[in-house]
């Protein structure tokens, strides 16, 4: 079988869902093959929109809220994506994101004033993996933009960027995506 966009995900068994999942990365890339940047990243914002919601729902019933930076990150792109910023006025904000997401997910040494923002802007507690997914998701995101418009950057890995927006990590998200609506919502493994 195969799969696409418009598969219907909830008329799939078992296996089928998850091969769906498994192979949303690739399904992604054919159809936006032929699509820009501002597609591409609509694409993720949407994706990125729902696992906001499930996150929050699944936050609420733990009593918490979603920490503040995740929407401090997605507004920009948001705002990028409807011409209301310029990469100029969050290349800053995006390389310092960045920063942290290398500091918790790899141990990365990074600049003091990185080091600073992170304590004083990034509210997600240290091993609150599902939030910190989704920020490593935003900071890669913000970069990709960042990198693509000819915006400054602290980090090499994106210096040669010259690609159109990416999905390279969506089926790693999708899979979080569904780990996080088991955890924060206690659903069974089997209902999910």
């Amino acid at each position: 079988m195969k799969y696409t966009l418009d598969t219907d995900f909830s008329s799939l068994n078992g296996p089928k869902a998850a091969n769906w999942m498994m192979g949303f990365q690739d399904i992604a890339h054919d159809a936006f093959a032929d699509s820009g940047s501002h597609s591409r990243l609509l694409g993720n914002l949407l994706i990125l929109k729902s696992y906001m919601h499930t996150l929050r729902q699944g936050l609420a019933e733990q009593g918490r809220m979603v920490p503040v930076i995740l929407q401090k990150a997605i507004d920009p792109l948001w705002d990028y994506l409807e011409g209301k910023k310029a990469v100029s006025d969050f290349q800053d904000f995006a390389n310092n994101l960045y920063a942290a997401a290398l500091d918790y997910n790899v141990g990365e040494e990074i600049a003091d004033a990185q080091a600073e923002f992170s304590r004083n802007f990034v509210d997600i507690p240290w091993g609150k993996t599902c939030e910190w997914q989704i920020l490593t998701w935003l900071s890669t995101l913000l970069m990709e933009v960042v990198a693509t418009c000819g915006g400054r950057l602290d980090f090499e890995e994106f210096e040669d960027y010259e690609q159109e927006i990416d999905f390279s990590e969506m089926d790693e998200m999708l899979n979080m995506l569904a780990d996080a609506g088991i955890e924060l919502t206690g659903m069974p493994l089997s209902s999910n």
